[in-house]
């Protein structure tokens, strides 16, 4: 006998079906808004040339000619010979680089439609990212070192997928890491105690009220736009259609080194979303040059770490490192500026107390619209996978700014020859102290297959 109340099992039954419907629905509606995006460009390429199916018969949609010809919907539907990419041709070379590195497997993840809400880069003491053990610590098993290495990228046309390492990869990465500790097991006991006073010093300056610009502003306005030209105003849009702002730096002529919180809300499978119309301005120093679009630079594949899109509810700060694929079209803006190299930071001295000075630059929003600001400040609590520092002053903004050093080599009768390295992208700022996200080695290779340069 039925009472009036459907049972339990009946109601979530409907209630699962229902939010598939909505699922199918709005995944439809995406296809529709992307294929009409896309519809004039080629965006279906073929993974190879020819591959067979488990029965050894030769699939037509192997063929370059017919995955050409397929329309979006289609081109998923055969994703194992097909791909759906708007971004330029390169970017199959890129994933070969990926595959050459171990990334054996690439996965659809969906599509998207740059929906994301700006997050805020602020976070409360008390809360911020666990960075007290080192990077090799961590890394125990192949599982943790697969996670830690998992890349997730969106093209310009809205398509998503991630990249997972190898098991033999990573069991490869999991021995290095393994030969290391060892090495390190017996060095100085200066380090322990660092560590040690670390975590008690951040205890006690955790508690100590402070502003995120400290003491004397110190930083200069950068005036010529040939000045640390690498840096750059980089624009996006959210699902409301506002627009955004961070700092960004070239790593290379047409690839950006920014925050990941300037691509992606950093929420996980479920709630997370790309922003979108990322455009950067390679040495912009004023308003008046961002009405010129000439000046401006489209992106056509943002990448960051599965870390930190797959976050959830607890962001991942310490991987808030994103990098974007420029369109080559527009990189003759970007051609002339000397790119930042990407480092580690292996002679920078870590624990509580330290003097790294070191150089940051990009468009803090607490000084006047779109003008660039160079600062050279200590970085005085170096953990394991961010710094910290109540001595740099950042603002909104700020965020994707390069941390870096700066080496001058004299030759004689000839210019100074001037060397820069990032090793950290700022991330986040409190009321205790401004943080940024470090470039650990393991980061450093994954950012390098991705883009195959370093």
């Amino acid at each position: 006998l039925y009472t009036n109340t459907p049972p339990a099992h009946i109601i979530m039954f409907v209630c699962r079906k229902f939010l598939l419907c909505v699922h199918i629905l709005l995944q439809l509606a995406r296809i529709c808004d992307c294929d009409f995006n896309c519809e004039n460009e080629d965006c279906c390429r073929p993974k190879a040339q020819t591959t067979s199916n488990t029965d050894g018969i030769s699939n037509d949609y192997a063929f370059e000619d017919s995955c050409h010809l397929l329309p979006l919907e289609d081109c998923l539907a055969n994703n194992d010979v097909c791909n759906w990419d708007c971004t330029p041709l390169d970017t199959q070379q890129r994933d070969d680089l990926l595959q050459n590195a171990g990334y054996s497997k690439k996965t659809f993840r969906g599509l998207v439609k740059g929906d994301g809400e700006f997050t805020n880069p602020h976070i409360e003491s008390g809360k911020l990212p666990p960075s007290t053990v080192s990077s090799e610590e961590e890394r125990h098993t192949v599982a943790d070192i697969i996670e830690s290495s998992t890349i997730v990228s969106v093209d310009a046309c809205g398509i998503e997928y991630e990249y997972e390492l190898s098991t033999a990869a990573a069991e490869i990465q999991l021995n290095e890491s393994i030969q290391k500790r060892n090495t390190n097991v017996h060095s100085d006991t200066k380090s322990t105690k660092q560590k040690q006073s670390g975590r008690r010093m951040a205890k006690i300056l955790d508690s100590i009220r402070r502003l995120t610009i400290f003491g004397s502003d110190d930083r200069t306005q950068i005036v010529d736009e040939n000045v640390l030209d690498f840096s750059g105003y980089l624009r996006f849009e959210t699902a409301s259609g506002v627009i955004q702002r961070c700092s960004a730096s070239l790593i290379a002529p047409n690839i950006i080194l920014t925050a990941a919180h300037c691509v992606h809300n950093g929420r996980g499978p479920v709630l997370g979303q790309w922003y979108s119309s990322w455009r950067f301005y390679p040495g912009l120093v004023d308003a008046d040059a961002l009405d010129d679009a000439s000046n401006e630079i489209r992106a056509v594949q943002a990448w960051t770490f599965g870390a930190w899109a797959n976050g959830g509810l607890s962001l991942r700060w310490e991987y808030d490192i994103a990098w974007i694929l420029l369109d080559a079209a527009d990189t003759s803006l970007s051609s002339l500026a000397t790119p930042l190299g990407i480092g580690i930071g292996d002679d920078i001295d870590t624990g509580v107390n330290t003097e790294n000075e070191l150089h940051t630059v990009g468009y803090p929003a607490d000084q006047e619209w779109l003008t660039r600001w160079h600062q050279v400040c200590s970085w005085n609590l170096v953990e394991a996978h961010t710094m910290r520092s109540d001595d740099c002053d950042i603002s909104g903004g700020s965020s994707g700014s390069p941390v870096y050093t700066e080496t001058v080599a004299t030759v004689e009768n000839e210019d100074d020859i001037i060397t820069r390295t990032a090793l950290c992208v700022i991330s986040w700022e409190n009321t205790d102290f401004n943080g940024c996200a470090r470039i650990t080695q393991a980061k450093k290779n994954v950012i390098c297959a991705s883009i195959g340069y370093c």
